[in-house]
């Protein structure tokens, strides 16, 4: 029980920590990383400078975007959950009142919630936090592995000239654009 509402979105918005290829880290751990994996493996350190100042900053970026694309799609449909059962308990309590004994605020108060209600259904079908949070996600995702491309040395980034960092800083403005192929 306590697990799936430790899941529910927090009613407000609240702070994300900076994302990193590697997983959720804090934000002070992320320089960190990048600081131990140079020192045990020299040979990427140049390939690891070249994505922390090229990719980490737009990864970050779109996925706190993407999170909070997320929380915000969850917390409107946990209002639409929660709104829709209080009209049907105010429903169950106008049938249970029954015809003779009339309780018209009971009636009122489930129609005024039920039009809100679908005023703000579509609101939320319109707001397309859904398809947001997707395409940053799908971006956030494309960048993480372009991170591990760069640093195999694979994909667009075979070969060990000096134009790999141009081919990545590229791919990383397609991507962050919306024009990157895939």
């Amino acid at each position: 029980m306590f697990t799936l509402i430790k899941r529910f979105p927090p009613l407000w918005p609240k702070q994300h920590t900076s994302g990193h290829v590697l997983g959720h880290i804090d934000s002070s751990q992320h320089a960190e990383i990048a600081v131990e994996a140079k020192k045990r493996y020299p040979d990427l350190a140049a390939e690891i400078d070249d994505l922390e100042r090229e990719l980490m900053p737009v990864f970050s970026k779109l996925d706190l975007a993407a999170l909070h694309a997320q929380d915000r799609f969850r917390r409107q449909h946990v209002l639409l959950i929660v709104g829709a059962f209080v009209v049907t308990v105010l429903g169950g309590a106008q049938a249970a009142f029954g015809a003779k004994q009339a309780v018209p605020w009971i009636a009122v108060s489930q129609a005024a919630l039920s039009v809100g209600l679908g005023g703000f259904a579509t609101y939320v079908n319109r707001g397309a936090a859904q398809a947001r949070y997707a395409s940053h996600r799908l971006k956030a995702e494309a960048l993480r592995r372009e991170y591990f491309l760069y640093l195999a040395h694979a994909g667009l980034y075979v070969g060990s000239d000096g134009g790999r960092a141009a081919v990545l800083r590229g791919r990383v403005i397609e991507i962050e654009t919306g024009e990157a192929k895939s």
